[in-house]
């Protein structure tokens, strides 16, 4: 038969192992540090080993003449690259990409048109010029026609006026 004092042995005991068996089973939580999530996989706890938290986000660069955007983090792609963008080859430049500064080819030769009498030689490419203007050659006026160049055709001042004269006693008026 039980006595007071081992009933109460029993209860207690009862008690003690219903607490132990709460406690040693259940331990603390976490609190979760350490690790880094990466655009794949949540990060990993350093204390406890246990996955936390999310996974990252990509961090996408813009994308080049030759590369899609790319994940900095993880080297994942998305879309195509935007290619190059070439604007034409000059006199000074050769032909150069919009985008990256790339350039291809060779820079244009001058192409000089001749000289006129009011334009020195000019690149029919890019307007740069040199030597000098060759100048107007004047003809003459006549009764017909102002002076004119005999190189552009361009004309200036009037034509001769017709003086009529007439000759009396050897004098002319």
């Amino acid at each position: 038969m039980m006595t007071k004092f081992s009933k109460i042995t029993v209860v207690f005991l009862f008690v003690c192992a219903m607490v132990f068996t709460l406690c040693a089973c259940q331990p603390a939580p976490c609190i979760h540090g350490g690790g880094t999530a990466t655009c794949f996989d949540k990060a990993v706890c350093a204390y406890c080993g246990e996955e936390y938290g999310e996974v990252a986000d990509h961090h996408f660069l813009d994308a080049t003449c030759l590369a899609p955007q790319t994940c900095l983090n993880c080297g994942t792609t998305q879309n195509e690259a935007i290619g190059h963008n070439w604007v034409d080859a000059t006199c000074t430049a050769p032909q150069t990409c919009t985008n990256c500064g790339t350039t291809q080819g060779k820079a244009l030769p001058h192409d000089f048109l001749d000289a006129t009498c009011t334009t020195p030689q000019t690149c029919n490419n890019c307007g740069a010029t040199q030597g000098e203007e060759l100048g107007h050659d004047w003809a003459d006026a006549t009764y017909t026609n102002p002076e004119t160049c005999t190189l552009c055709g361009a004309t200036q001042g009037e034509i001769l006026e017709y003086v009529e004269t007439f000759t009396h006693e050897g004098l002319k008026y």
